[in-house]
C-alpha cells in the first residue's frame, strides 16, 4: 500500500497547470523597469510557457515568506510534464560541497538520461537554509558548469537569506500571492480546487465552510487542504457546525491579544492547528492598528524575536505562547 496516497496534500499534488492555485496573467510581468531588478509574480502564463517550450527552461528561483503556496510542487509538476529527469534536494540539509560533488555534479553530467530537448531538472528546496558560505557560494560556479544539461529549481521562504551572486544567476518568481489586484482570482481557485478534492473523496462539504478554511489560511492552500482533511476525519463532513463553535481563523486569538487577555488568547489559538502564519498574521495587523507608535515597534519586535526562534525551539507552542504574554504585556503597559 502507497501510504502518501491516504494523504490529500499529497495525492492530490498538481498534475497538469490547471491545478495550480496562480492567476491565469500577472499584467506586471509584462513591465519592465529599468531601475529595478526584475522579479515575475506566479502566473499560468509563466508555467505553461516552461511546459510548452522545455528546451528554453531557465534557472529559477521560487520564493514566498509564507509556507504551502505551491513552489515544490509546481517544479515537480513541470519535471514531470516535460518529461524530464529530476533530483530532488533538500538544501537546508546541506551545510558543505559533498552534495554539490556528490549528487548535483554526479546527477547533471553522469546520469544515463538525455534528451537533446529537455534539460535535467535539479529542484534544490530551501536553499535559503543551506549553509551561505558552504554551500550556496560554491554553488554559483556549479550551476554554470552543469548548464549543458540540467536546469536548477530552487525554493526558499526567505530570498534575502540566499546570497546576491545565486539571486543574480535565477529568474525570481515571486510565490506569496499577496498582490490585490489577483487576490481574489486566487482564493476563488483555491476554493474551487478544494471543492473539487472534496467530491472526488465523496465527502458533504459546505461552500461557505470551504471558503472560510480558504480564507483563514491563505495563502497557505496546503494547510487549508490539511485541515479540510482532518475535519472530515472527525466529522465526517466538512459543513458549520450549528452551534457555531467551529472558527478557523485568527480573529479570535488577535481580538484577545488587542485587550491583552493572555488566556483567551492562548484558548483561541490551542483550537488551531499550529501554523507559523501566524507571525506574518500578528505582524501585518498590529502593524495596521492604531496604537502608540513606541507600542507598534515594541510588538512588531516581539513577534520578530519569536519568528527567528520558531524552528529552533524545543517546543513551538511554548514560543507562539510567549510571544502571546509579550504582546499582552505591551497592550496593557499605560
Amino acid at each position: 500500500m502507497d501510504f502518501a496516497d491516504k494523504i490529500w496534500v499529497e495525492k492530490y499534488t498538481p498534475k497538469s497547470v490547471d491545478d495550480l492555485c496562480l492567476p491565469e496573467h500577472c499584467s506586471e510581468n509584462d513591465e519592465v523597469n529599468e531601475l529595478e531588478e526584475k522579479i515575475f509574480l506566479a502566473d499560468k502564463r509563466i508555467i505553461s510557457q516552461i511546459i510548452s517550450e522545455p528546451s528554453k527552461l531557465q534557472h529559477m528561483l521560487f520564493f514566498s515568506e509564507m509556507t504551502g503556496t505551491g513552489k515544490t510542487s509546481t517544479f515537480k509538476m513541470i519535471a514531470n510534464l516535460i518529461k524530464t529527469r529530476y533530483k530532488y534536494i533538500n538544501a537546508s540539509l546541506c551545510d558543505d560541497e559533498k552534495t554539490i560533488k556528490n549528487e548535483i555534479i554526479s546527477f547533471s553530467n553522469y546520469n544515463t538520461f538525455k534528451n537533446n530537448n529537455v534539460p535535467k531538472l535539479i529542484i534544490l528546496d530551501e536553499i535559503d537554509g543551506a549553509n551561505a558560505i558552504a554551500f550556496q557560494d560554491p554553488l554559483r560556479s556549479t550551476i554554470n558548469s552543469i548548464a549543458g544539461t540540467s536546469r536548477v529549481g530552487m525554493t526558499c521562504n526567505y530570498i534575502d537569506k540566499v546570497i546576491p551572486a545565486l539571486q543574480s544567476r535565477c529568474i525570481k518568481v515571486d510565490f506569496n500571492h499577496s498582490n490585490l489586484k489577483y487576490l481574489n482570482e486566487i482564493k476563488s481557485k483555491m476554493v474551487n480546487r478544494l471543492e473539487n478534492i472534496c467530491k472526488l473523496e465523496n465527502v458533504e462539504y459546505d461552500l461557505e465552510f470551504i471558503k472560510t478554511l480558504v480564507e483563514s489560511n491563505y495563502p497557505d492552500f496546503r494547510t487549508a487542504l490539511d485541515n479540510a482533511q482532518m475535519i472530515s476525519n472527525l466529522c465526517g463532513k466538512l459543513t458549520t457546525n450549528p452551534n457555531g463553535s467551529s472558527k478557523f481563523t485568527y480573529e479570535e486569538v488577535i481580538t484577545a491579544l488587542e485587550k491583552g487577555d493572555y488566556a483567551n488568547a492562548r484558548a483561541a489559538h490551542l483550537k488551531l492547528q499550529l501554523n507559523s502564519n501566524i507571525y506574518l498574521v500578528l505582524l501585518r495587523y498590529f502593524e495596521k492598528l492604531s496604537i502608540h507608535p513606541l507600542k507598534k515597534l515594541e510588538i512588531v519586535t516581539i513577534i520578530g524575536n519569536a519568528n527567528n526562534f520558531h524552528n529552533e525551539c524545543v517546543s513551538k507552542e511554548v514560543n507562539i505562547a510567549y510571544m502571546f504574554a509579550e504582546i499582552c504585556k505591551v497592550i496593557l503597559e499605560k
